[in-house]
């Protein structure tokens, strides 16, 4: 079987202005936690007892890691048991999945 690289569309903005409009992000929340779209932000809320984390995925834009030297993402977390965010993206081959958590250090 050949497989042919698809083109990918690069977006560079996600306003989530509009409540419940995912912005083409798909909510794959594995668990108990529930994820929503309001007031201009991805509402990420996980099990109390930290056992399931919510998840969102992007599937349709990618980014341009030549032309961009950074992502900014803005996290706030509210709990005292997360400390950890997991960004997984797949390889220039497509289909292997690469990926790390990042610690969260609270400011003093």
């Amino acid at each position: 079987m050949s497989y042919t690289k698809k083109e990918s569309i690069t977006k560079h903005a996600y306003l989530f202005d509009t409540d419940d409009d995912f912005e083409s992000f798909s909510n794959v929340n594995l668990g108990t936690g529930t994820v929503a779209v309001t007031g201009g932000s991805i509402v990420m809320t996980a099990q109390a007892d930290n056992t399931s984390n919510p998840s969102i995925l992007q599937a349709i834009y990618a980014v341009d890691a030549i032309a961009n030297a950074f992502m900014h993402f803005v996290y706030k977390n509210e709990s005292e048991n997360n400390n950890q965010i997991r960004f997984q993206y797949r390889t220039d081959d497509k289909t292997t999945l690469a990926g790390t958590n990042i610690s969260i250090v609270a400011k003093p």
